[in-house]
């Protein structure tokens, strides 16, 4: 099972997100859960025999003071297709499900290793943005960084 974050322009229902969630990735759940939360959760969905809970979500919703608002942390999600980065293909789905701008991790998409990229998916656009010195990572007062536009079909493909 994967980790993977998705951040929101504006607020939006839990109860939608969750909707959609279910039905895009065949889920039989998602539970709301922090970390201090998590062993209670493991033990009383036994994720020790991951096989019989792969589609259970659990979730935390955190906030920060910048573009991106909301952010939804998947404390665990099922894995897609081998190859495909899961983090990617929600925040996809979800932009263009929710109609709103969405933004995930771009570790390994950036023009260099650092850890501060990170890609926007808006109105079936991808982009590439710097997040360092920004409100979003926490380190300073600058807004994101739009580097480049990438190719959302190269982006996505092994999933569709």
């Amino acid at each position: 099972m994967s980790y993977a974050w998705v951040g929101f322009e504006r607020e939006i229902n839990p109860e939608i997100i969750i909707d959609i969630l279910k039905e895009k990735f065949n889920l039989s759940n998602c539970y709301e859960c922090n970390i201090s939360q998590l062993e209670r959760f493991s033990n009383k969905l036994n994720f020790g025999c991951a096989s019989k809970n792969v589609s259970v979500v659990l979730y935390e919703v955190t906030r920060n003071e910048s573009e991106f608002p909301v952010i939804w942390e998947f404390i665990s999600f099922p894995d897609l297709h081998y190859g495909v980065r899961v983090d990617l293909v929600i925040a996809y789905y979800l932009s263009s499900s929710l109609n709103c701008k969405t933004i995930t991790d771009g570790t390994g998409l950036g023009i260099d290793s650092s850890e501060y990229w990170d890609v926007i998916f808006d109105n079936g656009k991808v982009f590439l943005v710097d997040d360092l010195n920004t409100k979003f990572y926490g380190d300073g007062d600058n807004r994101l960084k739009f580097v480049k536009e990438l190719d959302l079909q190269e982006l996505i493909k092994s999933y569709y």
